[in-house]
């Protein structure tokens, strides 16, 4: 009788296998990867603060305390006491602002090696009270710059980290320099369909629209070493070394705090404004109702925004209601783990950075009030000339590199889900990929496009004009053209997409015979320590989620779980057999039928690799067997 029973219940175990697998797909679990982008594509990514944010700074000032008597009541105007505190305090040091709400009517201003730091962004709250147009920014970390140029005559070769100057006057060892080179013919423009860029580049000088910044380490005679290899480099265009400042900043920070912009303003105000600086931060900040954008950088080098939220605009036209604005040279910043909703859009590099990591953000309902049921570019390139950008694990509504003020190339989107969608209706531009004229040698590897609800085309045809669609026709000259064929043709054929699936069709899409074993990350070497810190529940959230190898493709990011006050839930948190024990699932050390109900809920609820009993990588039929072979009486 009981080997009947056990017979009677395999085949419903069977059965309730064979309608799981007709209605579910295969699940490949991520590996550590073996596919490598081409090299003349790609560098060695190393984003941000070497060693992280730093966490040893000691208290100079509290806000509150005499002398500066802060009140905190949004009220009494605290403007002075802020100021008095910052100024008070030296490299290495914090301002302390505990909890309250404080009224302020200037821009306020950060030194060099100084944190202005609170309890959090529910406590410490900064509401910036000047009258409506006034202002241009409520906190700034502010550098100088320098106009020391020399010529590179010998070096200059991409992943080279030596060169050779005409002329080393002015310049020492830990300097930080910009790298530039003329507009390379064919690939470099900053001119577009919104006319010529004249504020790109190194120093405004459109002509140079492409620059990396990096950090003298050695000077022996005329020769320099470099602290990273050059990114891109082209024989030819009279490359030269520019001094980025003679007065930078360093180590600064901004975290834990509530701010916003009390009164309308337009494009001239950024909430935060970082330039001339080396490895700042932005860090656990909430940041609501901004200008022009929600945090500016220009010509910075290894600074972080991290682990924030920046959220709605007084104006969303032309210029205003940026999230993150990456104005011209920056090189080597990390903006990772944020929340961006209601923004014109979320992510906007404007000028020749190289080298930045955009990774693991989520964005959510971009909006452009010129064309409100158009569906906003989200996170975008905008003008001459960003290059070796990396944009990893984020979730948005699209990616689009634009021809608004001139040229891109190479640019590499790994493991993004872009949905085409928002939750305020539109019906123009639902495109989940736009890469226009000009925007050459874009990589594309392992995404994930679409609503999940599928509909639309999966593209990219030629038509200009089509939509719904993931892959909108390459190269074509506007956001809004409808020309057919394209204007650039050079796109599609510099194009590189591999491993990219799209719910439109379902369809998966490998390039040839290239390896489809995909890495997990190009910049980090195993999971980030901040992904399981939502719940002890959460830990279990799979790493990478986002990519063809990935169960059921796109598992939600840290980010969008906590915009939406979620924690990810997997069974594999609860069901841990130890490994002698395959197919132990309610964890009571033994192996029988009782095991049957975990084993047939979780595959109602999800795919884990606890479910790959023969570790193959894959959950199958193969997998059946060895359950079977366990529970045998």
């Amino acid at each position: 009788m009981r080997k009947i029973l056990f017979l009677i219940f395999c085949l419903i175990l069977l059965s309730l296998f064979v309608v799981l697998k007709n209605n579910s797909k295969p699940v490949v679990l991520a590996q550590t990867g073996t596919y490598d982008l081409p090299a003349e594509r790609s560098i060695d990514w190393n984003p941000g603060i070497p060693g992280g944010i730093p966490e040893n700074y000691t208290l100079c000032a509290n806000v509150k305390d005499s002398p500066y008597n802060a009140i905190g009541d949004d009220v009494a105007d605290d403007t002075t006491a802020f100021v008095n505190a910052l100024v008070a305090c030296s490299s290495g040091t914090y301002v302390y602002v505990p909890a309250g709400t404080y009224k302020i009517t200037s821009g306020l201003t950060i030194p060099s090696g100084v944190i202005l730091k609170g309890d959090g962004p529910s406590l410490s709250k900064l509401r910036d009270h000047r009258t409506a147009g006034t202002g241009a920014y409520l906190l700034q970390i502010l550098g100088s710059s320098s106009t020391q140029v020399s010529n590179i005559t010998a070096g200059w070769n991409k992943d080279s980290t030596s060169i050779t100057v005409d002329n080393i006057a002015g310049l020492a060892i830990n300097d930080y320099i910009m790298l530039s080179q003329l507009n390379e013919s064919g690939l470099t423009t900053a001119t577009g369909y919104g006319s010529s860029c004249t504020w790109c580049g190194p120093r405004g000088d459109e002509s140079r629209a492409m620059a990396q910044i990096v950090k003298i380490t050695n000077i022996a005679g005329n020769n320099l070493t470099l602290s990273r290899p050059i990114y891109y480099a082209s024989a030819g265009y009279a490359p030269q070394v520019m001094k980025l400042g003679g007065g930078l900043r360093y180590n600064s920070g901004i975290q834990d705090l509530y701010l916003e912009r009390v009164n309308t303003i337009g494009s001239g105000y950024r909430t935060i404004v970082i330039k001339f600086c080396i490895n700042c931060w932005v860090k656990n900040i909430e940041s609501y109702k901004t200008g022009g954008a929600h945090v500016r950088m220009e010509y910075d080098y290894g600074c972080e925004i991290r682990d924030s939220y920046f959220h709605e605009a007084w104006g969303y036209g032309s210029g205003t209601g940026y999230g993150i604005l990456m104005m011209n040279a920056n090189s080597d910043n990390l903006i990772e783990n944020n929340i961006l909703n209601m923004t014109r859009h979320s992510v906007v590099m404007e000028g020749g950075g190289s080298g930045n990591v955009i990774a693991y953000n989520y964005s959510k309902d971009p909006y452009d009030s010129d064309s409100p049921s158009w569906l906003s570019g989200d996170m975008i390139t905008h003008g001459a000339h960003p290059y070796m950008n990396l944009f990893e694990g984020n979730y948005a509504a699209n990616f689009e590199n634009d021809n608004t003020w001139g040229s891109s190339s190479h640019n590499t989107y790994i493991r993004n889900h872009a949905n085409r969608s928002r939750s305020i209706p539109t019906s123009l531009a639902q495109r989940a990929v736009d890469v226009q004229a000009n925007n050459h040698y874009m990589s594309f590897i392992g995404n994930v496009f679409g609503p999940t609800s599928g509909g639309g085309t999966e593209g990219p045809g030629t038509a200009c004009g089509v939509q719904p669609i993931d892959w909108r026709a390459f190269g074509c000259n506007t956001p809004g053209g409808t020309e057919n064929p394209p204007t650039d043709s050079t796109v599609a054929g510099t194009i590189l997409r591999h491993g990219n699936y799209s719910y439109a069709g379902a369809i998966l899409r490998w390039n040839g015979s290239d390896d489809q074993d995909l890495p997990n990350s190009l910049y980090l070497t195993s999971k980030p320590s901040w992904w399981d810190n939502q719940s002890e529940i959460g830990k279990c959230r799979p790493w990478p989620s986002i990519g063809p190898d990935v169960s059921e493709y796109v598992i939600d990011i840290p980010a969008k779980d906590r915009y939406e006050g979620q924690a990810y839930n997997s069974l594999s948190c609860i069901i841990t057999p130890p490994p002698s024990l395959k197919g132990d699932f309610n964890s009571d050390s033994k192996v029988n039928d009782l095991d049957f109900t975990s084993f047939k809920n979780a595959f109602k609820s999800t795919f884990n690799a606890i479910f790959d009993l023969n570790s193959d990588s894959a959950i199958d039929v193969k997998d059946l067997g060895v359950l079977m072979s366990s529970w045998l009486p």
